[in-house]
């Protein structure tokens, strides 16, 4: 066990990467914290909120 972490942390450090959970969509996560704030700059600039139907 311990040698398997030695490696993780050796390709991490060597690399200068994070380490990023495999089972743990990240890209979800961003669009989820983001997103209220991309809706309030679209409104900013114009653009209105539409219902799933594409109307206004």
């Amino acid at each position: 066990m311990a040698d398997k972490i030695s490696k993780i942390v050796f390709v991490l450090l060597s690399r200068g990467d994070y380490y990023r959970d495999a089972t743990i969509d990240y890209e979800a996560l961003s669009v989820e914290r983001n997103a209220p704030r991309w809706m309030r700059m679209l409104e900013k600039y114009g653009y209105s909120r539409c219902n799933k139907k594409g109307v206004r």
